[in-house]
């Protein structure tokens, strides 16, 4: 009799953990890799824009004031630095693409790119052009997940995006 009651316990179990294992893959496989990417890459271009630059300058304030600055202001320096706007944005940027230091998981190729909807020029005549990250996700092959974040108002708007695609 005690056999077979311990039979049935150890029974039980097996069927409880072979129940517990197919609801934890079903549960897995709801998130498909393309939705992960997707909020991977939102999550990762919200936090490196609204990420503190560490000057005191309005103008410098967080990473996208800095981008921002860099195409209304450019010839600005960032107070207490010695940086431009550029630099300040591109160094910070850098820093939270860097899969040592920063943020960004090492299993993916980023590119952060600022585009204005006004053609921006520096003081020097040139078009001002903002890109950080891996520039080879600008050729149009390969699968890649773009997520848009938009900064200023008015008739000065400035389109940040991050391009995102595994290594």
């Amino acid at each position: 009799m005690r056999a077979q009651s311990g039979f049935v316990m150890i029974f039980l179990l097996i069927l409880i953990l072979i129940f517990v294992v197919l609801f934890l893959v079903t549960i897995g496989s709801t998130m498909k890799n393309t939705e992960y990417t997707q909020l991977y890459s939102t999550n990762l271009l919200l936090s490196i824009l609204r990420s503190d630059t560490g000057y005191p300058d309005p103008e410098c304030k967080l990473v996208s004031d800095a981008i921002y600055c860099t195409f209304m202001n450019s010839e600005h320096i960032c107070s207490g630095s010695g940086l431009s706007c550029k630099e300040v944005a591109e160094e910070n940027v850098r820093y939270y693409l860097d899969y040592d230091n920063g943020i960004a998981k090492k299993s993916y190729k980023h590119l952060i790119i600022a585009e204005p909807d006004w053609t921006a020029i520096d003081g020097s005549g040139q078009i001002i052009r903002f890109a950080v990250g891996d520039e080879d996700l600008l050729n149009p092959r390969g699968k890649k997940t773009a997520v848009n974040e938009i900064v200023g108002s008015g008739s000065y708007i400035l389109n940040i995006r991050l391009l995102v695609t595994e290594s």
